[in-house]
């Protein structure tokens, strides 16, 4: 068995004791503090690299369900905008799911969680120039650790989320994702991508590899970036997002294209995850193909009230 195999954490104890000051002359402190120094240094690296190692594997999670949580986020709940608190949104998430975990979060919570349960990432999560990349990556790391369902503070339960998951899975839905925007030809100039996924609301398992891909996704790439661009979208926001998933089908599944994707009129089912078409949690956008919330398919709707950028 090679070195790199047998690597462990540097035992101190024994270290401080065999180097301790009264046991050497100062040439020996010297090289002492210097071996020191240098085996403090690996052993940080190595710990570190172990620890990503063991968070970033993916774990299968066939046949464990969506947590029955929802979790929703605002600056406290007394500062919800009256244009949300008219609509009834946050009711119409409690009144049809009793049986689910209601879960909000407000501004002073999430920094607390992120730091106790993602200490790797905070602080990147302190270097986004945007609070709501703060929120954006949030959510990410919610559901990662709890799984559950996020819904974004203005958007209507239309159905009971115990409805949402297709039956054709055999071993069960893990995840649930929608598509947001699905363009025609026409539409490109208003868009810049052809599809993007709903990143306001979306369901899965705790620890889901696709949860762990998307927040390792943006850890990548702007971890190292000393000025990271504070266009919300392509940093945490829907872009991101989609181009994560993306990514993870490409490398797990072979669905390497949009366009595997696309003009969905019934889910998609890959592996555990399923792909919802536009209507499912956007069906108030007729151009996209949303149908409208009267539709039986219309799961849960955005109202667009703007919250975010008040």
């Amino acid at each position: 068995m090679g070195m790199a195999a047998k690597s462990m954490p540097i035992r101190w104890d024994i270290l401080l004791y065999r180097y301790h000051p009264r046991r050497l002359s100062p040439a020996q402190l010297l090289v002492a503090a210097a071996a020191l120094l240098v085996l403090f240094q690996y052993n940080v690296v190595y710990s570190r690299t172990m620890y990503h190692q063991a968070h970033k594997a993916p774990q299968p999670v066939y046949g464990q369900p969506i947590a029955k949580i929802v979790h929703q986020s605002w600056v406290s709940l007394e500062t919800i905008p009256a244009s949300v608190k008219k609509h009834k949104t946050v009711e119409s998430w409690k009144a049809l799911n009793p049986s689910y975990q209601y879960r909000f979060w407000s501004d002073d919570d999430i920094p607390i969680f992120v730091a106790r349960h993602f200490p790797e990432y905070a602080i990147l999560f302190q270097r986004f120039p945007v609070d709501i990349m703060r929120s954006d990556f949030f959510r990410y790391l919610a559901v990662l650790k709890y799984g559950g369902v996020w819904s974004d503070i203005d958007t209507l339960c239309l159905q009971p989320i115990d409805k949402w998951a297709p039956t054709m899975a055999p071993r069960g839905v893990s995840m649930m994702i929608g598509v947001e925007l699905d363009a025609s030809d026409v539409l490109l100039d208003w868009w810049s991508l052809q599809l993007q996924f709903t990143q306001w609301t979306f369901a899965a398992a705790p620890n889901h590899p696709i949860m762990r891909h998307v927040v390792e996704f943006i850890y990548q790439r702007f971890k190292a970036m000393p000025n990271i661009p504070t266009h919300v979208h392509i940093v945490t926001g829907p872009s991101i997002w989609t181009e994560a998933i993306l990514d993870y089908f490409a490398k797990t599944t072979g669905v390497s294209s949009i366009h595997g994707f696309r003009f969905l009129k019934e889910p998609m089912l890959l592996g555990d995850v399923a792909i919802m078409p536009v209507t499912s949690f956007n069906p108030t956008n007729p151009p996209m193909g949303g149908r409208g919330i009267a539709d039986p398919a219309s799961l849960s709707a955005h109202l667009f009230l703007g919250s975010w950028k008040e």
